[in-house]
């Protein structure tokens, strides 16, 4: 994610909703600035860092312009790439960009990160929120997937970053469809295990996690993290107004009434999908999140048939942050050995975590 000072200094500055995209894209411009001056020094490593910090900057920047065509979007949205991708370039590490066809003239966006070593490895498929690029989800320093030695993809689905810019809107089922062909590219690599592969959902993916596996029986385990798994009217007519007005943006529906339908009948839906979900499951989620409350968790939950956990941190809501040091490594040792060794049939095991901090 951002460096606490790249936050401070956008939020020092924001006056209101619309200084948003300004604030940040003018703090992308000072790290992009100072990465270009150090690689003309020949000091790489700084340089390096320094454009992955200006790419997130100016990721939230057209992020938070809901509008097709903008100019500023799209100045904005240039930045992100040209930064991550001289990152990418620098560092070495071998971060690959890919795109695949999920339906006809529609493409979905991901980066991919194999892990050290020889012979085939679990692998993990990590779906970001509806606040999210797929850049936020892949920190070549920082990942604690890659650094237990599973390959590491994240994509941009129907709705998001990439696909936006291309006018690849999300719809009731396209999610699912996009990540099968990812999965499908995935399957082709060498250097991954296709019987142990994992979905990561953060936030919205946490609900895209579980469409897509119960549409592709290739997955294997499904982890979601910030809980989306409720009714949508808590997220789209309770919460603060700017989801409500992204995800319009994200389905290219404008009109209030035919967003209403289009929510309703995506909700209409969704336990009977969570029923068909036959992957290791574990749901990691904070008993104050103010998009998804305990009893909607203890619904979905009860719903699911296949082997499942779930983690309900005490006094934690929806970003989780307070306790992230200590939860991803705990989410990834987890992914790791679900991988490997799975859960038995019936497994049904729920944890409140009291005294996180």
């Amino acid at each position: 994610g951002s460096r606490h000072m790249d936050l401070q200094a956008v939020y020092s500055r924001v006056t209101g909703r619309r200084s948003f995209p300004k604030a940040w894209a003018r703090q992308a411009g000072v790290q992009e600035k100072k990465a270009t001056e150090a690689l003309a020094k020949g000091r790489k490593v700084t340089a390096v860092q320094h454009f992955q910090r200006a790419a997130l900057c100016y990721g939230r920047a057209q992020h938070l312009i809901p509008v097709v065509g903008h100019p500023k979007k799209e100045e904005y949205y240039a930045g992100l790439s040209r930064c991550y991708g001289k990152m990418c370039e620098l560092h070495g590490g071998g971060i690959e960009k890919h795109e695949v066809e999920f339906d006809p003239g529609k493409k979905t966006y991901f980066l991919y990160y194999p892990a050290p070593g020889e012979g085939p490895k679990p692998t993990v498929l990590i779906i970001p929120g509806m606040d999210m690029v797929k850049e936020d989800g892949l920190n070549p320093w920082n990942n604690v997937f890659h650094a237990r030695g599973m390959n590491v993809c994240v994509m941009d689905g129907p709705g998001q970053g990439e696909c936006n810019i291309n006018e690849v809107w999300v719809d009731q089922d396209n999610y699912a469809r996009a990540a099968s062909r990812v999965i499908d590219f995935l399957c082709e690599r060498g250097e991954v295990d296709s019987s142990k592969i994992g979905l990561f959902g953060m936030s919205m993916g946490s609900r895209w996690g579980v469409e897509i596996g119960a549409h592709d029986d290739r997955v294997n385990t499904v982890i979601g993290q910030m809980a989306n798994v409720g009714p949508s009217d808590i997220i789209f007519n309770q919460a603060q107004p700017n989801f409500r007005r992204i995800y319009m943006y994200m389905s290219n529906i404008y009109d209030e009434a035919e967003f209403d339908e289009f929510i309703e009948v995506r909700d209409g839906g969704w336990l009977d999908t969570a029923k068909k979900l036959k992957a290791n499951y574990l749901l990691v989620a904070g008993d104050m999140d103010e998009l998804c409350a305990p009893d909607d968790i203890d619904i979905f939950m009860n719903t699911l048939t296949c082997p499942k956990e779930l983690w309900l941190y005490e006094g934690v809501f929806h970003p989780m942050g307070e306790v992230a040091a200590d939860m991803y490594p705990a989410i990834a040792d987890w992914m790791l050995d679900s991988l490997n060794n799975g859960l038995p049939t019936g497994h049904d095991k729920r944890t409140s975590v009291e005294d996180p901090f």
